[in-house]
């Protein structure tokens, strides 16, 4: 280190001293605590950094304390096939971490080389001194052009009409054409996250985008099931090399965010289409659905089947009264179809004990 110091010196250049990267290794099986390399290497640099003047930047500390907030079962998506090189998701999490060192460095010249702090104004921006916010998460059956009464609705945009207004304000966060994958790559579910408070509420629905081709066309599916399964694929778009996890293991994700920063997720199975076969609606309960309700098992969320209680609706009035709930394609909803869709939810809601329920008209 000494050597790297005085050759970057040599040649004019700036040594800024990094402490190693955390591994996922943490003090005992029971720990809350990360191992860091505060008394090893950790140490050695600093004290190189002190005896050379130059910044020491303690990159262990300060992502080793996010991933305690973290907890373990979070930590473990930030590494990839072993527990000391980083996932995606750790290693933007490192790079955090060193810009925030970067930043917080007293009189340090690269900070002024770095991008200014966006600040999100609008996500939570709905909220009411005391009172939770209820975030909507999803594709176009959620969020949809919602403007034209003949138009597409999703169902996100009405669920405000099923909830007292006094007492929690709705966001919706939904975006046509995303499948969990895409909604997380593209920064949508950060925004949610950063804006969450205690005692908020987040409505997952996914499912209608997420069959489709991974790495070409769209690229916006993943792997089949609820497992943790991934695998490693070339993006035809941008020819970059990205790891693709199973359907369900983004509605993990999703789920234990939410809860890390103590919000209350509920996960609902997609809105059905208005498919038939021999006089049977289409239904979704040994795919999506049936995924949907291994993610919120797993991590002890709240599930409401959408699907089976908005399609039973369906199934009843038969094929050509459900044409009135649908617009353009078999897909998405008129404005009375997300009106149907949401009182589903609501009905779903009053037969389980999540908290959410007691903010219904």
């Amino acid at each position: 280190m000494r050597r790297f110091v005085q050759d970057v010196k040599a040649k004019g250049a700036h040594p800024i001293l990094f402490s190693l990267t955390p591994r996922n290794a943490w003090e005992d099986k029971d720990s809350t605590i990360i191992t860091c390399v505060n008394q090893t290497f950790g140490l050695w640099a600093k004290q190189i950094a002190e005896e050379q003047e130059v910044p020491f930047i303690d990159l262990n500390d300060i992502t080793a304390s996010k991933f305690e907030k973290f907890g373990k079962e979070k930590v473990k998506y930030m590494f990839y096939l072993d527990r000391i090189h980083t996932s995606a998701f750790g290693a933007k999490v490192n790079a955090e971490s060193a810009t925030e060192g970067i930043r917080n460095y007293e009189r340090l010249e690269l900070a002024n080389y770095l991008k200014p702090v966006e600040q999100d104004t609008i996500t939570g921006s709905s909220r009411k001194e005391g009172c939770p916010v209820v975030f909507t998460i999803g594709d176009s059956t959620v969020k949809n052009k919602d403007d034209d009464k003949d138009g597409m609705w999703g169902w996100g945009s009405v669920i405000t009409e099923i909830f007292n207004s006094k007492k929690v304000s709705v966001e919706n966060c939904a975006m046509a054409g995303r499948s969990a994958r895409t909604f997380l790559d593209e920064g949508r579910w950060d925004k949610v996250y950063d804006a969450l408070k205690p005692g908020d509420f987040v409505l997952i629905q996914f499912g209608h985008n997420d069959g489709g081709d991974i790495n070409i066309g769209k690229a916006r599916g993943e792997l089949h099931g609820s497992g943790d399964e991934s695998k490693v694929f070339l993006m035809e778009k941008t020819g970059k090399y990205q790891v693709v996890y199973t359907f369900g293991w983004y509605l993990r994700k999703f789920i234990r965010d939410a809860q890390e920063k103590g919000a209350i997720p509920i996960v609902l199975s997609h809105t059905p289409r208005n498919k038939w076969k021999n006089g049977q609606i289409e239904r979704n309960s040994e795919s999506y659905g049936k995924w949907t309700r291994e993610a919120a098992e797993a991590t002890g969320a709240c599930f409401i089947d959408l699907n089976k209680i908005s399609a039973d609706k369906l199934q009843k009035m038969g094929p050509k009264k459900s044409a009135v709930f649908y617009n353009t394609d078999h897909t998405h909803t008129s404005l009375k179809g997300a009106r149907m869709n949401a009182q589903s939810i609501a009905e779903g809601l009053k037969v389980t004990d999540c908290p959410l329920k007691k903010y219904l008209k």
